[in-house]
């Protein structure tokens, strides 16, 4: 998404809590999104349900273009952030086989 759009969207939203770890500034989510961007990944850090985590990865079609994400959810009991990292390498390489196949 083009920076404007980006920006311009994000000053839009109504960032309702859904739990203490929710992202309830455009500011700050803004900062999430270009961490993510840099990163090449995403994660739910309890942000949405509480107890839940997520790791999540792009997929890209032969042309790069994006075409949706492939992520795992975990309750924090079964699997922790840093537990969930440890998978990243996988995750990235079926995002690829996936996005081979677009």
């Amino acid at each position: 998404m083009a920076k404007e759009t980006r920006e311009s969207m994000l000053q839009t939203l109504a960032l309702e809590r859904m739990t203490e770890h929710t992202i309830t500034s455009a500011d700050a989510l803004l900062k999430e999104c270009v961490a993510i961007g840099k990163q090449g990944y995403s994660l739910d850090r309890q942000e949405f349900i509480p107890g839940l985590i997520a790791l999540a990865v792009p997929v890209y079609d032969r042309d790069t273009q994006l075409r949706g994400a492939i992520a795992v959810h975990a309750p924090i009991a079964r699997l922790s952030v840093e537990g969930a990292l440890k998978h990243l390498a996988m995750l990235k390489h079926a995002a690829n086989r996936m996005g081979h196949q677009l």
